[in-house]
């Protein structure tokens, strides 16, 4: 079980599974004899959470290289716009 799980974490690699595929995918295995019925309920579970980890950890690093980018090329952020906006307005009042 333990060697499935883990070639099953490396073929499944940075594919984020819906519980539903995740369902068909053990539901093949059981089928095909690689898995015992009364394993797949929890290999489901294990294989959603390290679906939605591997997610996190992609939307993390994306996140990290837009900021790190935008920084980069010294692109103004909606904080500085809204700065500015904010600055505009109380310029104009003072006039």
């Amino acid at each position: 079980m333990e060697m499935m799980k883990k070639a099953l974490g490396l073929g499944l690699g940075m594919l984020v599974l819906t519980r539903e595929k995740a369902e068909e995918v053990v539901q093949e295995l059981v089928k095909k004899g690689k898995i015992a019925e009364n394993e797949g309920s929890g290999l489901i579970d294990e294989l959603v959470r390290k679906g939605e980890q591997q997610q996190e950890e992609v939307e993390e690093k994306i996140a990290g290289m837009v900021e790190a980018t935008v920084k980069k090329l010294n692109l103004a952020t909606k904080d500085d716009i809204a700065g500015l906006k904010a600055e505009l307005r109380a310029l104009r009042e003072e006039k």
